[in-house]
């Protein structure tokens, strides 16, 4: 059985070098894992848009500045990560992903 990476940390560049050569196996196991990361991905790009739509009312704030938009950045990264792993339950993409490519090899 292929141990699949733990990709808790959206900065861990070993777990995902790991998935990488897991998703190569054609395993469940290895499907879930980045079907999770493709929804972790299209979490954080939500979540990017979201901050960009809100910068017009932050516009004058003392407290905007490019270290704290760095900060949010790496903390909106960090929260799709475990908002699509495998405690946070994620909004449902990686289950469809997850089942189409298995239909598609004919896993089911």
């Amino acid at each position: 059985m292929i141990q699949t990476p733990d990709v808790s940390n959206y900065n861990d560049l070993s777990a995902l070098q790991g998935l990488k050569s897991a998703s190569t196996k054609d395993t469940r196991e290895g499907i879930k894992a980045v079907a999770e990361q493709f929804e972790s991905l299209f979490i954080s790009m939500m979540l990017k848009s979201m901050r960009e739509a809100n910068k017009g009312l932050s516009e004058g704030n003392i407290l905007s500045s490019n270290e704290s938009e760095f900060y949010q950045e790496m903390f909106d990264s960090q929260i799709s990560v475990s908002l699509a792993g495998k405690n946070g339950g994620g909004i449902g993409l990686a289950e469809v992903i997850e089942r189409q490519i298995l239909e598609s090899k004919g896993l089911v």
